[in-house]
């Protein structure tokens, strides 16, 4: 399974780190973490709806909160 874009300094705990950096953009494409965690599906950011949390909206059009562990960009990107 692929990694996140959430590169950050070593000792730097995540809620911190990602208070000041937007790793997903909204209207970014993204690929979602989705079901029992064995797949990934296509979404698209909605908006970012907390520190650690996005609004995602999958193609068939249903919208979830997704944190960053479960949120990875799409190879296009």
């Amino acid at each position: 399974m692929g990694g996140t874009p959430c590169s950050r300094p070593e000792r730097t705990p995540p809620v911190e780190y990602l208070g000041s950096h937007n790793p997903f953009p909204d209207e970014t494409a993204v690929e979602v973490l989705r079901g029992d965690g064995s797949t990934w599906e296509q979404a698209v950011i909605v908006e970012r709806v907390g520190v650690d949390e996005w609004t995602v909206e999958y193609e068939d059009g249903e919208k979830a909160w997704r944190d960053h562990h479960e949120l990875r960009p799409t190879a296009a990107n």
